[in-house]
């Protein structure tokens, strides 16, 4: 693992949550810098499976509600590029939460790439 991407994947994982906006500048160099070192090749074969699942959103460069990063807010982002769609939900975190019960509030659905 080079220490570009070292650094990046230690601020990502910083607590609590969202702790990585303190850093916005250097989190978005060390990701232009790592893209383009590894560029990401979505039609290379195999590749959009390695996006399958549910990621946590540690860090946005938007401005969107939806990609807040927040230590009150949890961002589950669902990607499924095996049927071009994504979703991204949230949760409220922390003690805005009852331990019984975690609404999970969803914001917004895309068509994320096209069949």
């Amino acid at each position: 693992m080079s220490a570009q991407r070292r650094t990046l994947v230690q601020l990502l994982s910083q607590e609590p949550r969202g702790s990585a906006n303190r850093h916005r500048q250097q989190v978005g160099q060390l990701i232009e810098a790592l893209e383009q070192q590894q560029p990401a090749n979505l039609a290379a074969p195999g590749s959009l499976e390695l996006l399958e699942g549910v990621w946590e959103l540690r860090w946005s460069s938007s401005q969107q509600p939806y990609l807040a990063v927040a230590p009150w807010l949890e961002n589950l982002q669902c990607l499924a590029p095996s049927q071009g769609r994504g979703m991204n939900l949230l949760r409220l975190a922390g003690p805005f939460t009852s331990v019984k019960r975690h609404p999970l509030l969803v914001l917004r659905r895309h068509e994320i790439w096209s069949s």
